[in-house]
């Protein structure tokens, strides 16, 4: 059985920082997002976090080697670990769909049932997840693997993967930052920006509700920020690894991980970040409260 962690939290929710504050401590094995293992050669999304592109980062050249050794052809630009498939709109609409209650699911789960496409390439989406997984720890020497992919649908895929010993950190940021971030980087609206927080989060609540407690952990991205070493502490404990261990020197270590373009900062400074305060206007907030108001209180936010 395979040690597998997965990072789920909405985005602009500091799954990246935690994951390269993870990533330093010598059992950890991680690339980050699985599901971006892709070269798209626009921006940064070509680049590893050691700056380089993939196809001549000496990781990724080994990575690939051993993968091809395994009968699977490496391209970082076509390699296909998320799950989609390559035609069928309406297959692919019901794979990327959001993770919903158990009798949705059950629909989703018949509607992939009867579709000769994702029946012809699920096994081999399972293949490439499982390799790459396994070929990673034994590269970095990792005792566990993290994918901070951060998406519930992806994790409800990974659970049907045999061989896999599945534990979950959910990652929850205050809402109104997540808004705030959502105003500032993708420009969407604010009833959009608030309502794509809440979606997540309801999202993620209903895959929660297939594990059993001891299976996930629950961490805040400001109690991180604010306590550093107690918090990162207690994840990998979580994941049964020895804090004793982890090098908060984290900026100091090599690293080859693939997600937002902070992965490629060298003098990343961990630093509680609460622009929302400053940025939303009352407008916004209101807004923000009719929508998702009450799900950021369950969360502690006040």
């Amino acid at each position: 059985m395979t040690d597998f962690v997965y990072l789920m939290a909405a985005s602009h929710s500091g799954s990246t920082l935690l994951t390269l504050l993870l990533a330093s401590h010598p059992d950890v094995a991680t690339v980050g997002e699985t599901c971006a293992v892709q070269w798209t050669g626009n921006g940064d999304t070509g680049l590893c976090s050691c700056g380089l592109r993939l196809e001549v980062c000496s990781f990724w050249q080994s990575l690939g080697e051993r993968l091809s050794r395994r009968g699977i052809a490496w391209d970082p630009r076509h390699f296909r670990t998320d799950f989609q498939v390559s035609r069928g709109r309406l297959t692919h609409r019901v794979l990327r769909a959001e993770y919903q209650r158990p009798l949705l699911e059950g629909l989703r789960d018949a509607c992939l049932m009867v579709s000769p496409v994702w029946r012809r390439e699920r096994a081999d989406l399972f293949r490439n997840n499982q390799a790459l997984i396994e070929e990673t720890m034994r590269i970095q020497s990792g005792k566990v693997f993290l994918d901070s992919s951060k998406e519930p649908h992806r994790l409800k895929f990974f659970l049907q993967m045999p061989g896999l010993r599945i534990k979950v950190i959910h990652m929850i940021r205050d809402g109104r930052g997540v808004m705030n971030s959502y105003l500032t980087r993708s420009r969407w609206t604010p009833e959009r920006s608030a309502d794509e927080w809440r979606r997540s989060i309801v999202s993620e609540e209903h895959i929660l509700h297939r594990l059993q407690p001891e299976q996930y952990i629950q961490i805040r991205y400001e109690d991180l920020c604010r306590e550093m070493t107690n918090h990162v502490g207690r994840v990998l404990t979580f994941m049964g690894l020895n804090p004793d261990l982890w090098d908060p020197n984290f900026n100091e270590h090599e690293r080859h991980i693939l997600g937002n373009r902070m992965r490629m900062r060298k003098d990343i400074e961990v630093r509680l970040n609460e622009q929302w305060r400053e940025s939303l206007t009352p407008d916004h907030l209101t807004t923000f409260e009719g929508i998702a108001g009450h799900l950021n209180r369950k969360y502690g936010y006040e």
